[in-house]
């Protein structure tokens, strides 16, 4: 009947905000294969998966203290900041949502341009966000 909102900078109502995240959430658990993390949480992979993630997400999700201009109010649904507000899925979750996608989103499939690896890479520095060990804390806070 054309009364939802069509434009990419219009803003979501939160009834389809709240539908959307829950019927993604729903979908993601029914689809998602049994993952395991084979990335161990370490400075070392945490700062690879920093680097990766600013290299390849930080354009839409953010940079600490530094949210996505184009990522706020270009996308319909607005791209999640990590920064700010860090992710809820689980790593397996995250993993088969960057290597696969989200349709009606923008958030493209990543598998074929990032290894697995980097992925969980990225997973797992996402994963831990708010526990970062001082020095990746340190990097992550500074701009690059």
């Amino acid at each position: 009947m054309g009364l939802l909102p069509w434009r990419g900078r219009s803003t979501p109502p939160r009834w389809e905000t709240a539908l959307a995240d829950e019927a993604l959430r729903a979908s993601v658990k029914h689809s998602l294969p049994d993952l395991k993390n084979p990335v161990a949480v370490s400075e070392d992979n945490l700062i690879v998966g920093m680097k990766i993630f600013r290299a390849n997400c930080a354009g839409c999700h953010g940079e600490f203290g530094h949210p996505s201009q184009w990522g706020t109010t270009g996308f319909y649904p607005r791209v999640p900041q990590f920064a700010d507000v860090p992710p809820t899925l689980s790593a397996p979750e995250m993993f088969f949502v960057v290597k696969n996608g989200v349709r009606y989103s923008g958030m493209g499939a990543w598998d074929g341009m990032l290894s697995d690896v980097q992925i969980w890479q990225v997973v797992t520095f996402l994963s831990n966000l708010k526990s970062l060990p001082e020095p990746v804390a340190a990097e992550w806070k500074a701009r690059p």
